[in-house]
């Protein structure tokens, strides 16, 4: 990459060092160092300084995917509504580079976290990123119902790749070999944690089957995360039903191919047993 153009990436992000800025040339001067990556003028790993809550830490971002989550984290707030006044322990499911443990780590000062990430180029990231924060263990592998070694298809996106069987059409096509994984056992997970107050998910897909498989959900307090279909599919109205067992559940996200949700402690006579869009 030749020097100005790095230097403008790195210029770019330090105008932009307080990611959660509501401030519209802090915001902007975020998109120059994303161009430059999905441009292809700038090829593999970002290290970039972010200034938050707790002070500046360098952060890693692996592609022009990383920066949208961070993005999408920080600046468009995708786990800031509904979360519990407090938590403890907290449950991380598809971590990715870090930015969600980052937040909650921010959020909730002095909480465990268990971060969970299966894609195998993506988990160097993320211990990279927030390993060393207090609290915080990273976990290579992927969450499973069965309890068998799971196969990781490589979606050629930090944000990507899946766990699933491929071949549907909600799948691209793989990018890169598959690899085997270690599973991880959502129940044993939150046993050993101990009371979990917030599971966070956001595992392309495997949610269909992790989600109703595991006996322990109902000890958790809430749940924030991703379904990977929409809203009106038949899927995500039968998950939604497993998640609101006990909580509200309410949906974040507008229409579309994804459906974004917050299942927390049921308020008010109805027993928060019906998902309610936007309330």
């Amino acid at each position: 990459m030749p020097k100005d153009l790095s230097e403008a990436a790195r210029v770019g992000v330090r105008l932009a060092l307080d990611i959660g800025s509501r401030n519209p040339l802090r915001r902007a001067a975020l998109l120059v160092a994303p161009l430059l990556v999905g441009s292809g003028l700038r090829r593999g790993p970002l290290r970039v300084r972010l200034r938050l809550a707790g002070g500046e830490r360098d952060f890693v971002v692996p592609d022009l995917a990383g920066f949208l989550v961070l993005w999408e984290v920080f600046s468009e707030g995708a786990y800031a509504d509904g979360l519990p006044a407090g938590a403890r322990t907290i449950v991380d499911l598809g971590a990715n580079s870090g930015a969600s443990v980052l937040f909650l780590a921010g959020r909730y000062p002095g909480a465990r976290i268990v971060a969970v990430e299966a894609g195998p180029a993506v988990f160097g990231v993320l211990e990279a990123n927030v390993g060393g924060l207090p609290g915080v263990r990273c976990v290579h592998g992927a969450v499973t119902s069965t309890g068998e070694p799971v196969t990781f298809h490589d979606a050629g996106e930090s944000w990507g790749g899946w766990t699933h069987a491929p071949g549907s059409a909600d799948d691209p096509a793989p990018a890169g070999p598959a690899q085997v994984v270690a599973p991880v056992d959502l129940d044993a997970l939150i046993a050993e944690a101990g009371p979990v107050d917030l599971l966070k998910i956001d595992v392309e897909g495997a949610e269909f089957d992790v989600l109703p498989a595991c006996a322990g959900l109902d000890a958790v307090g809430t749940i924030v995360g991703e379904i990977h279909a929409a809203a009106g599919d038949p899927r995500t109205v039968a998950l939604l039903e497993v998640v609101g067992r006990g909580r509200r559940v309410t949906i974040t996200s507008p229409p579309g191919r994804y459906t974004t949700f917050v299942a927390g402690p049921s308020a008010g006579d109805d027993g928060g047993q019906r998902p309610r869009v936007g309330e």
